[in-house]
């Protein structure tokens, strides 16, 4: 790869400004988007194709804003102005778009797999969201990384949703996984949903792996796995 390309994985409305820059610097260019660009997310199943949140390609920091429920419409929005910048700034045949859902792995700063295990190893009798059954498609950041690599130094071109295959994990599969690696002795009581958005909880890292989630479209996209 060495010089001939070039990987952004910027705060929003740092990236146009960026893809401008790299025009003619560079071979190919890969940007790391988000599944939350989609004007149906989280309520609709999403494929590469469903339509985009408005954002226009130079947006300054104060556009959109997050809807009430606490969905991060915002930076969905300005990650939706930076694809278009991109392709404003580079030709398609030459531009790698990935648009990944909740990604888990070393180094993981949000907090989303590191707060489960650390309550799970509290151990005793731990509150469950919704159903042991729930799907979700979280995917390992290596994962992402070697897809991209792999994907530049194949020369591909477009636009990729990232995630686990649907149907491949359940939530309870995750908090079972999270008791195996600590160690720990836990009893799972499993509460619904709209008892814990009622109570406030609807929101903030730990739900974002699988938490109370009233929206179907969380839980469906269709995209690559990288690994099976």
């Amino acid at each position: 790869m060495g010089r001939d390309c070039r990987l952004q994985w910027l705060r929003p409305t740092g990236g146009p400004r960026f893809a401008r820059a790299l025009t003619g610097r560079a071979n190919r260019y890969a940007f790391v988007s988000t599944v939350s660009v989609y004007s149906g997310w989280p309520v609709e199943p999403l494929t590469e194709a469903s339509p985009l949140l408005a954002c226009p390609p130079d947006a300054g920091p104060d556009y959109g804003a997050d809807d009430p429920s606490g969905n991060r419409m915002q930076y969905g929005a300005h990650k939706a102005g930076c694809e278009r910048a991109v392709h404003e700034a580079w030709p398609v045949d030459r531009t790698l778009i990935v648009r990944p859902g909740v990604i888990l792995g070393p180094h993981e700063t949000v907090g989303r797999l590191r707060w489960w295990l650390l309550r799970t190893a509290r151990g005793g009798q731990m509150l469950a969201p919704g159903g042991r059954s729930r799907r979700i498609q979280p995917i390992d950041v290596r994962d992402v990384a070697g897809f991209i690599l792999d994907g530049l130094e194949a020369e591909r071109a477009g636009v990729f949703n990232l995630t686990a295959s649907i149907g491949r994990d359940t939530f309870g599969g995750l908090l079972a996984a999270c008791a195996e690696a600590v160690g720990a002795d836990v009893e799972l009581v499993w509460i619904d949903d709209d008892v814990l958005v009622d109570a406030g909880c609807g929101s903030g890292p730990s739900c974002r792996c699988g938490g109370p989630r009233p929206a179907p479209g969380r839980s469906r996209r269709s995209g690559p796995s990288p690994r099976g």
